[in-house]
């Protein structure tokens, strides 16, 4: 059973005692979590958790930057995980994952989906082009989903029917954004939007920051209508090209719903660093900073 060994106050017994024991209680485990997905019975107390307030960013304001993480019993997991994997395999079976969804499939990790984005943005470099990148920051985006609406998006649009993850609910922004940007790539609920514009042509330039504007009102939109929340001051963009195209780049802000947002000249997104040239020296600095903290005395 593929499940996180780590045991919480909410198990009557520790996990590794569960799993020395597995051959034993294997019969009765699957028993349990069938019976729950035939019934469609998820009992309440399986529900419970206990939850850890984690600082997303470092430096930050704690009240808005709070990420809770759930630490749920065994046997929670267990059903969660089971029915994790048959949704992916009908999902990839039958071809229902957008071609640059990343994260819970074989094969597309952050990795894969930072090297995409370091390659699409390079290639913009390599033609004289000028990339904008907008990182989206989505508010308590798994733990605000609204069940009833992901039930009948699963049932409508995926053939799904029952519980399932609540990831599979942003699937939707990639038809959105397909409207107005030519890509889009996203990392579980970490979406990356950018499109490229020629600096030297003020209509293109233009053209660029109305479409990724119109872009971002219409996802806010959709995310409203399904009772979610972006982030307007905290979604971060930046414009990306050679030092001497970056002279000819006169964006210094963009829409975002109510606010007006500022350009900045690095962002972080996926544990990677990207200034506006493109060199990694933040990255690798910011990375040397950490390999050669002193270690800790005792």
């Amino acid at each position: 059973m593929r499940s996180s060994k780590k045991s919480c106050s909410l198990d009557p017994a520790p996990v590794s005692l569960v799993v020395e024991c597995m051959d034993v209680l294997f019969p009765v485990i699957t028993l349990i979590i069938n019976s729950s997905l035939q019934s469609g019975h998820f009992p309440e107390v399986w529900k419970e958790a206990i939850v850890t307030p984690l600082l997303k960013k470092c430096g930050s304001d704690p009240s808005k930057n709070l990420h809770p993480v759930s630490y749920l019993s065994y046997i929670s997991k267990l059903t969660e995980s089971a029915v994790a994997d048959q949704i992916q395999l009908h999902l990839t079976n039958n071809n229902l994952y957008p071609v640059f969804q990343s994260a819970y499939r074989k094969l597309h990790s952050t990795e894969t989906a930072l090297v995409i984005v370091h390659n699409d943005i390079l290639s913009n470099m390599n033609k004289r082009l000028v990339t904008l990148l907008v990182l989206l920051d989505l508010s308590a985006a798994f733990d605000s989903v609204d069940p009833s609406i992901l039930l009948t998006r699963l049932r409508l649009k995926l053939g799904l029917n029952g519980t399932a993850l609540s990831c599979l609910i942003y699937l939707k922004i990639f038809n959105i954004v397909g409207h107005h940007l030519p890509l889009v790539r996203c990392y579980a609920d970490e979406f990356q939007l950018y499109l490229s514009f020629n600096p030297s042509c003020a209509v293109s330039q233009d053209e660029a920051i109305r479409s990724m504007e119109t872009c971002i009102s219409d996802v806010k939109q959709w995310m409203t209508t399904d009772k979610l929340m972006l982030n307007d001051d905290k979604t971060e963009f930046i414009v990306i090209a050679s030092q001497h195209l970056l002279k000819k780049a006169a964006i210094n802000t963009i829409r975002v719903g109510d606010c007006d947002v500022g350009k900045v000249s690095v962002v972080r997104s996926l544990g990677m660093w990207f200034d506006d040239q493109l060199t990694m020296v933040v990255h690798i600095t910011k990375i040397c900073s950490v390999t050669f903290y002193p270690p800790t005395q005792y």
